[in-house]
């Protein structure tokens, strides 16, 4: 047999070597592709599930009060770039600034939960529930006739700031209606009348009630009421209607991170068409209490003429109500609530009693009065078993007087 050539049979090696190169490099290009395919299947696949495992534990009521309740509505924007975020950073932790998030875990975490899950937290319902509005001119109320009447609730006045000098003076009645008429089982929300001229102050304003009413149980919403900027006497009287609104949307904003439902009060003409204040901006994250009283009250007029967005309709400041001596301004809101929210403080507030000076309008005087024989000075303007001798004037003692009613 003849021998093979030397060069020859050194080519054909070189061949084969070549060739097995080559089909070792196709294969590992073939594994990587798998492996980076398979990666990315993982990656999307945890994402999912990531995203799923955290709406699975989101209540189906909390999920549809944040797409009814403006103020903690998620636009699609927000909702896009948290999807975007989720997907991209696998093991990322959402940020407390996701409510959803925030609401699934505990009540109260950052303010906006607070505002949703003290105020709202899937409480609030879509009935139609009937309230009142009252001051200390409405003088002692008799909360449990009130409540045996059908109230669901009442709106209080807690304070105001007066309209010169701007002080800010409480309700000399606000903390026993407060305490009454959750005592009796009508559900309470407050509003602040104000005359502030900065945003500082709308915001100390807010401070304020939120202070005032942190022992009370608040359940319906801390409602802004601003009104006579146009007399020539009050202090807001130089302001434009941008910056009144500017105040108005610093008190309520504070109020929400106060942890309360904001609410904005104004009549329907002051609201229309932006004559008096910038709806537009104030609607668009908080109640409106709109008033407009028509000539056949509530139920022959079912709704109001008012055509923008409002939450609560007062229909008349003519009511009459067991239990209230005098007339009272009426509302109907189109929500409700199925329990009573808890005090933000837990300490017990003090009891309080009735102011009933709050209907007497007194005359300032100073003078000198003498007693001719004995005279009870008492500690309220009553001579029943309601009221408690301070002092006894002999005769010939006198007193001073400062005030006549």
């Amino acid at each position: 047999m003849k021998e093979d050539n030397p060069l020859k049979k050194k080519k054909h090696y070189i061949l084969i070597g070549i060739a097995v190169a080559l089909v070792a490099i196709i294969i590992v290009l073939i594994v990587g592709i798998i492996g980076i395919l398979d990666r990315k299947n993982d990656k999307s696949s945890v994402s999912f599930n990531n995203h799923t495992q955290q709406t699975e534990h989101i209540p189906e009521e909390t999920i549809s009060i944040e797409t009814q309740d403006d103020y903690v509505q998620t636009d699609e924007k927000e909702q896009t770039e948290y999807t975007e975020d989720t997907q991209s950073v696998n093991n990322e932790k959402p940020t407390d600034n996701d409510p959803q998030n925030s609401m699934s875990q505990q009540s109260g975490v950052s303010v906006n939960i607070e505002q949703v899950v003290q105020s709202i937290s899937g409480n609030e319902t879509a009935e139609i529930t009937f309230g009142i509005d009252v001051a200390r001119y409405q003088g002692t109320i008799d909360w449990k006739k009130v409540a045996e009447s059908g109230v669901d609730f009442a709106i209080v006045r807690v304070g105001y700031r007066t309209l010169e000098t701007g002080e800010i003076v409480a309700d000399s009645n606000a903390k026993y209606n407060m305490q009454e008429a959750s005592k009796y089982g009508i559900k309470v929300g407050v509003y602040f009348f104000s005359t502030a001229i900065t945003k500082e102050e709308a915001i100390a304003e807010a401070d304020w009630v939120a202070d005032f009413v942190s022992q009370y149980r608040i359940t319906y919403p801390v409602a802004y009421d601003c009104e006579r900027f146009e007399d020539e006497a009050s202090r807001q009287y130089h302001l434009t209607k941008t910056e009144r609104t500017d105040f108005a949307l610093a008190f309520l904003n504070r109020i929400v991170e106060r942890g309360y439902s904001p609410m904005f009060y104004a009549g329907k003409s002051d609201l229309e068409n932006e004559a008096k204040w910038e709806t537009s901006r104030i609607e668009r994250s908080n109640k409106i209490w709109v008033a407009q009283y028509p000539t056949q009250s509530y139920p022959n007029t079912n709704r109001s003429s008012y055509t923008g967005i409002h939450d609560i309709w007062q229909y008349t400041n003519q009511g009459i109500v067991s239990g209230i001596d005098t007339p009272v301004d009426m509302n109907i809101a189109y929500f409700g609530f199925r329990n009573t929210q808890n005090a933000q403080n837990s300490e017990a507030p003090e009891k309080v009693e009735a102011d009933v000076e709050a209907l007497m309008n007194f005359t300032e005087v100073n003078e000198t009065v003498t007693a001719k024989e004995k005279t009870n000075l008492r500690d309220k303007p009553s001579q029943g078993n309601d009221s408690k001798v301070m002092y006894k004037l002999s005769n010939g003692e006198t007193a001073t007087r400062t005030g006549i009613s």
